[in-house]
């Protein structure tokens, strides 16, 4: 039987941009997270050292630093949003061209 691609947008699980601080505050070593780089991508990082409110996360062979009492936004649930199902440009194949331009020089999308 064969799925509009409109049902399969629909039964994705709500979208969760970030963790409480209450699940946050849990975190502990070897935890994994999804962490929000200053591109605006969400990658997976492994808990490595916590002091206080800032935790230092491995991320894709880099170590990188965050604070979840002040930058909360950047950190999810692990593959909540780096393994997430694409549903913007669900049109979009191979070998399609588009122009992306990252939060930290460019706010939106070039028309």
């Amino acid at each position: 039987m064969a799925v509009s691609m409109s049902t399969e947008l629909h039964a994705q699980p709500a979208f969760v941009p970030h963790m409480t601080l209450e699940e946050a505050q849990r975190l502990k070593l070897d935890d994994m997270v999804d962490i929000r780089l200053s591109t605006g991508q969400f990658v997976a990082g492994k808990v490595i050292q916590i002091l206080d409110n800032r935790i230092q996360l491995l991320c894709s062979g880099y170590h990188t630093w965050a604070d979840y009492a002040t930058e909360l936004y950047r950190f999810a649930v692990y593959k909540s949003i780096s393994r997430r199902v694409a549903h913007r440009f669900p049109g979009l194949k191979k070998g399609d061209l588009i122009d992306v331009n990252p939060h930290h020089r460019h706010f939106g999308w070039k028309g």
